[in-house]
């Protein structure tokens, strides 16, 4: 990977890195996970009041959105599980996964990844405006969390 050119939307992401756990929001996320696995769903919930709220996703939210996706998909055994996140116990998360809660984690992931094009991710702009490589590579990286999630609740919770 090609390091991040921009040194303003470095600082301004706490970012080294194009992964999803290359980023300081990200791992703060994982260190309140390993506290309490079932945090999972109050930082979803506590996300969702806010982008409600201000119809805006700040880079902290979505850092911590495309980690939780990342951590839903370790849970149910789709991606190795990083380093960074071996102390985390899969099964609590893996029990607080349901249908309502992957459908908001999908709007979330859906607005982080700016789907409808109408700019509310300062998390997208900020990659938007980094080395286009990089870009393109977090945006890969990203897509693939998002679709990982739709597919675990099209095979966890068909009817």
């Amino acid at each position: 990977m090609e390091q991040i050119k921009n040194a303003e939307d470095v600082n301004r992401m706490g970012a080294w890195g194009t992964s999803v756990f290359e980023n300081d929001s990200a791992c703060d996320f994982i260190l309140n996970v390993e506290n309490s696995p079932t945090v999972i769903t109050d930082e979803l919930v506590r996300i969702r009041e806010i982008v409600e709220e201000e119809d805006y996703l700040e880079v902290d939210e979505g850092s911590s959105v495309l980690a939780m996706a990342e951590l839903v998909l370790n849970s149910f055994g789709v991606n190795p599980i990083h380093e960074i996140a071996k102390k985390i116990d899969f099964t609590l998360i893996k029990e607080t996964v349901t249908l309502t809660f992957l459908n908001q984690l999908i709007s979330l992931l859906e607005l982080a990844l700016d789907v409808d094009n109408h700019n509310r991710s300062e998390l997208f702009e900020l990659w938007e405006e980094a080395d286009p490589k990089d870009f393109a590579e977090w945006k890969n990286i990203s897509f693939d969390l998002l679709e990982g999630i739709k597919k675990i609740r099209d095979e966890q919770f068909a009817n």
